[in-house]
């Protein structure tokens, strides 16, 4: 499974947790405080992909990587769709 999929399965988790009727009280209390604290790590994650993209990108356009291997060819696509924004 890919970070991103589990990123995703993750986030529907903690929203299918905010959607429980059942939950009130301390227990409503705790799973808020918890999904905001995931909301900052996920937050964290985005943030830290986009500036790895942004640094392969400038790397690539100054030069100093040629060629991204066949193993990041995942990265590779992001990058090049994204220059086409």
């Amino acid at each position: 499974m890919s970070e991103m999929a589990e990123l995703r399965g993750f986030l529907m988790k903690s929203i299918r947790e905010l959607a429980d009727s059942d939950a009130s009280g301390e227990e409503l209390d705790n799973t808020v405080k918890r999904c905001k604290a995931q909301g900052e790590m996920v937050r964290t994650y985005v943030q830290t992909v986009k500036a790895e993209i942004e640094a392969f990108s400038v790397a690539i356009d100054a030069g100093i990587i040629n060629e991204i291997n066949a193993e990041n060819s995942s990265l590779k696509k992001l990058i090049e769709s994204s220059n086409h924004e």
